[in-house]
């Protein structure tokens, strides 16, 4: 693991992160150090591809040369060839003798290996950089925010193509931007991508919790966030990203953040045959209550009673990823808790189902829970006439649904 701190952009001559990777080493003058002068100088002075990945081998046998160079890809393809020509001359220099490395400057990465580095996620070494001039005021909500947005754009990277995969976007907080860019490259499975974007992401508690800005760097991914806009609006280099765009602060009030944060969120919708099966055609017997938004079925006192998963998950639903289905249940346990403080919002909502990174609170009680009607009875003030002539209490008693025509 390497750490560095953010060098000015403008200094593109020294190396902003390096590894020389201790895997053996070449004998100056030799086969295989021509063969890597000759391939890292063929990369550089190619004028055919402009969109800033290469994935070039040269040489024979045990003198081949692997190298992936991959550029910013908001920057001008002159740009990034003379980005790749420091990045090469500095790694070399840096380097000596070793037959794989890896560094990179503000705008590019170069890497070269003596073994075949082509379609395959790597993950190390792996490099962090943040801007440690100051950190933000409120910790747990930009942290929020920028892991929302990080997971939203790894998704959208992914689904790129063998040209690009990268994506890049904004998102805003305590009426501050966001800015981020996320990148794979290009020769990863949509899968591999997303993996690796979100194991680099990872590492944020790591390097740049409570940053403004930063980034990390594996051989295979990379991303980086600021505060300010940091990629070229109008490059250029080839076609335009898929773009993430929440840029428009919420007001202060209550109720139009709320729909803020609704806007980047999927809501899960099932067929009404679907919540039939699932209820025992709306049985009795799986009723936990009813409140002003209709009865409220069993999953959290089988959550609680030391089960396997099997017993959780109805039959008609058991399709899928079965973590993915646990953490679903989880994550819908902890919406309906009776204690309404500890229930999260729904930033922190798409963010646990975005980033599996963060940890789940076992969930507490919820609201509506079916009960004997003798142990309710003493907990309630209403007197039983009253009861019997007020048709609005709901069936369990502990809410109010008034019905009035259109």
């Amino acid at each position: 693991m390497a750490l560095a701190k953010a060098q000015k952009p403008a200094d593109q001559t020294g190396m902003l992160y390096k590894d020389c990777v201790g895997k053996g080493n070449y004998t100056t003058n030799s086969t295989y150090h021509a063969n890597l002068n000759q391939l890292l100088t063929s990369i550089y002075t190619n004028t055919e591809i402009n969109n800033g990945f290469y994935n070039f081998s040269y040489g024979e046998d045990a003198d081949t040369v692997y190298s992936i160079v991959l550029c910013r890809p908001d920057i001008r393809p002159d740009d990034c060839r003379s980005c790749i020509r420091n990045a090469s001359d500095s790694l070399v220099r840096n380097c000596p003798n070793f037959v794989e490395a890896i560094g990179g400057l503000d705008n590019c990465m170069v890497r070269y290996a003596n073994r075949s580095i082509f379609d395959r996620m790597e993950q190390g070494p792996y490099f962090w950089v943040y801007d440690d001039r100051s950190n933000v005021s409120d910790v747990v909500g930009f942290n929020q925010s920028r892991m929302t947005l990080l997971g939203m754009l790894s998704d959208q990277a992914a689904e790129g193509d063998s040209r690009y995969k990268y994506a890049r976007g904004q998102r805003a907080v305590d009426f501050q931007i966001i800015y981020a860019l996320v990148q794979c490259t290009p020769d990863l499975s949509a899968s591999a991508c997303r993996d690796c974007l979100y194991n680099a992401s990872g590492l944020i508690p790591q390097c740049c919790n409570a940053r403004p800005g930063g980034r990390v760097i594996y051989p295979s991914c990379n991303f980086r966030y600021e505060i300010s806009r940091f990629w070229i609006a109008d490059s250029t280099n080839s076609i335009p990203p898929p773009t993430l765009t929440n840029s428009i602060p919420s007001p202060p009030a209550s109720t139009s953040q709320d729909l803020y944060e609704m806007e980047d969120v999927e809501l899960l919708q099932l067929d009404f045959g679907t919540i039939s099966a699932a209820t025992g055609d709306f049985s009795e017997f799986n009723k936990l209550g009813q409140g002003g938004f209709g009865v409220v079925y069993k999953s959290w006192r089988k959550w609680n009673g030391g089960i396997t998963p099997l017993d959780i998950i109805d039959p008609t639903l058991n399709v899928g990823p079965r973590s993915e289905i646990m953490r679903s249940i989880h994550i819908g346990l902890l919406c309906v808790q009776e204690n309404e403080a500890l229930r999260p919002t729904m930033a922190q909502v798409s963010m646990m189902l975005s980033n599996y990174s963060v940890s789940l609170a076992a969930p507490s009680k919820p609201a509506f829970l079916m009960l004997r009607e003798t142990s309710i009875l003493p907990l309630l003030s209403v007197s039983d006439e009253s009861r019997t002539k007020s048709p609005q209490w709901s069936n369990n008693e502990l809410s109010i649904s008034e019905l009035d025509p259109r």
